[in-house]
């Protein structure tokens, strides 16, 4: 059956319905129902003019627990790098005032700037794991050349009793002081000098007064020389390898060498105003006599 149906108002007139199995249902046009007024209501999603409107009621609780209330679809990506989607949501901070977007660095870590602290608990209080990049004030501002300034940074050294292992041409240091806190401005601290002593009074051949521990080098700092003042002769002090007892000049490094001209001679004692290093590792400290000079030998110096 088609939909609509005739009344007579003395003479057919068409009435908008809708068939439903057999049975009519008006169709009603709404209108303004403001008093001796005609104005149809409009549709447009309530914005066209004269759109009907719906005011949500504010006497209606929503029930316990989680409510969805409506559905947003939107075109996100969630893959690690992928572009910023056209109609994603977008989380923001803000200034106090206008919205900020939050930033991260290329791995999409977020990027904060810690401005201020809470107050931390009395006593150790940990904080984490952090990196600092830099301390403003902390790094020195005033170049090498230029007048001083500003307050001075205190800074400790590092007590030993020993020397410290080596480092490398251009590598940081640490300054040294002795057991004392005194900062070192000698070679060694008091702990680490080292004497050798020996008295002949036969003649000698290279022979060995001070060897080295196995890898070290022989520095020494001061000797003291006692001669018999019987005969005359002379006495060498030398620096050559194991197994080699024989003094060549020019070729063996010396560290001294004293004639001892008989009765009269005055027994040196000698003090270098810097140490004499051997200039390779292993190699040992002799002496050698003549003419059975008398002579007693104090040496002192260290290894490094």
């Amino acid at each position: 059956m088609a939909d609509n149906i005739l009344i007579d108002v003395g003479g057919d007139e068409s009435i908008a319905t809708d068939d439903v199995s057999g049975n009519h249902y008006q169709r009603i046009k709404l209108a303004d129902g403001t008093a001796n007024s005609s104005t149809p209501i409009n549709s447009g999603s309530g914005v066209a003019t004269n759109a009907l409107r719906v005011v949500l009621a504010t006497d209606v609780a929503l029930p316990a627990g989680t409510n969805k209330l409506g559905g947003v679809d939107t075109d996100a990506d969630s893959t690690p790098g992928s572009a910023v989607p056209a109609t994603a949501l977008f989380v923001a901070g803000t200034d106090g005032t206008n919205a900020r977007g939050l930033a991260t660095d290329a791995s999409g870590n977020l990027q904060v700037d810690v401005l201020t602290l809470p107050a931390l608990g009395a006593g150790t209080a940990n904080i984490g794991d952090v990196d600092v990049l830099s301390l403003p004030g902390v790094e020195g501002t005033i170049d090498h050349g230029t007048a001083d300034a500003d307050a001075p940074v205190k800074v400790g050294g590092r007590a030993r009793s020993a020397l410290i292992t080596p480092v490398d041409s251009d590598d940081r240091a640490d300054f040294i002081t002795d057991l004392f806190a005194r900062m070192l401005v000698s070679h060694i601290p008091p702990e680490a000098q080292m004497w050798k002593s020996a008295a002949y009074a036969t003649t000698q051949t290279g022979t060995a007064l001070w060897t080295p521990t196995g890898g070290k080098r022989i520095a020494v700092t001061s000797l003291s020389i006692g001669l018999g003042l019987e005969t005359a002769g002379d006495l060498i002090l030398f620096y050559s390898d194991s197994g080699d007892t024989s003094y060549t000049a020019g070729s063996d490094q010396l560290l001294g060498f004293w004639h001892c001209a008989g009765p009269g001679s005055a027994p040196p004692a000698v003090k270098f105003s810097v140490p004499v290093f051997c200039t390779t590792a292993d190699r040992i400290l002799r002496v050698t006599t003549t003419n059975n000079l008398v002579v007693e030998l104090a040496v002192y110096g260290y290894e490094f």
